[in-house]
């Protein structure tokens, strides 16, 4: 009897002493993971987001809405920067947890718009973002060989499609397309508008160097999926930037008007460069422009150099002008 007694005893005390060395481990070694499946980031105005709530059970997720209606109301964020003051702040919160989310979803708080492809829910509770957990998840899904080795970043779906072109380490081009009701295309656009926007927003954050392909693809209006480590690959200090950047005055494209309060140019400059901001591999990595698409860039491009070479013949004549006003 005393015998069982010892080694039950003994048994106990190495179990306790396994589970404490295990705790050691993974705090010292960061990897201790969270029990949640995800956490789910609502970018909130006044939007309605009881349908959201119900999600935790049912999907074993998080939510969390960051909000901009009531400052007395938890994740309060001023209403400046969009969606993306919101994402960042979100990030800054779970940076440091000691058990993180190991994916994160950032979505409007609206389940249903104009520019989603699908519901809200349905695309909370499928298992279309868990293609991007790691190198060995998902590879006889489709979706996730689109992706490469790096499948740490899976976009929203939209009714609108972003493409940006690249030439060196500038954005040479922004072109859009609207979804036809059977998944395909219409004509691509070009918008000059964008352009600027992404340009200024890639020089702000300094992520040129981070272009990769000739050009990459993303969905309309910022809201994707994306995974814990890929958060960790730029340190916090980069996301509070970005954070006091979109809320911050000027940097408008438009005119002077606008510089005395924060533009929306920001956070709509963000919206195709979001797997850039996590260093997560693009749609189209290193494809060539094949097809009538590789027309459109051809006279975009051609239209770009005639305003940049009109600009500088007027130029001179700007400035003789000014001079001549002030002798008058």
């Amino acid at each position: 009897m005393k015998t069982e007694t010892c080694f039950f005893t003994l048994l106990c005390v190495s179990m306790i002493f396994l589970e404490a060395l295990t705790l050691i481990g993974e705090r010292v070694c960061g990897f201790q993971t969270s029990t949640r499946g995800a956490m789910v980031v609502l970018a909130q105005y006044k939007e309605d987001t009881t349908w959201a709530m119900r999600l935790e059970d049912e999907c074993d997720v998080e939510v969390r809405v960051y909000q901009s209606a009531n400052h007395r109301d938890p994740y309060f964020v001023e209403n400046l920067g969009g969606e993306a003051a919101k994402y960042f702040t979100a990030i800054e919160d779970v940076y440091e947890d000691n058990e993180p989310p190991p994916y994160l979803l950032f979505l409007h708080a609206h389940e249903t718009s104009w520019h989603n492809g699908v519901n809200a829910t349905e695309y909370i509770c499928s298992d279309a973002w868990r293609v991007i957990g790691g190198n060995n998840v998902g590879n006889d899904d489709l979706r996730s060989l689109t992706y490469r080795e790096r499948k740490h970043f899976v976009h929203f779906p939209s009714t609108r499609v972003i493409r940006v072109l690249r030439r060196g380490s500038t954005v040479a081009a922004v072109f859009i397309a609207d979804k036809r009701k059977n998944g395909k295309l219409k004509p691509w656009f070009a918008t000059n508008n964008l352009r600027q926007r992404v340009s200024i927003t890639a020089r702000v954050a300094k992520i040129k160097d981070s272009l990769r392909g000739l050009y990459f693809d993303s969905e309309c209006c910022g809201q994707f999926s994306t995974s814990f480590p890929a958060i960790k690959r730029r340190p916090k200090s980069f996301y509070q930037r970005m954070r006091k950047w979109v809320t911050s005055k000027g940097d408008s494209i438009h005119s002077n008007k606008n510089q005395h309060k924060p533009t929306v140019e920001k956070s709509k400059g963000l919206e195709p460069l979001w797997s850039v901001i996590f260093d997560a591999t693009p749609l189209h990595f290193d494809t060539k422009l094949t097809g009538s698409f590789a027309s459109l860039v051809k006279v975009e491009l051609e239209k770009q150099a005639k305003k940049v070479a009109t600009e500088k013949t007027k130029a001179p004549r700007r400035r003789r002008s000014r001079r001549s006003t002030k002798v008058t």
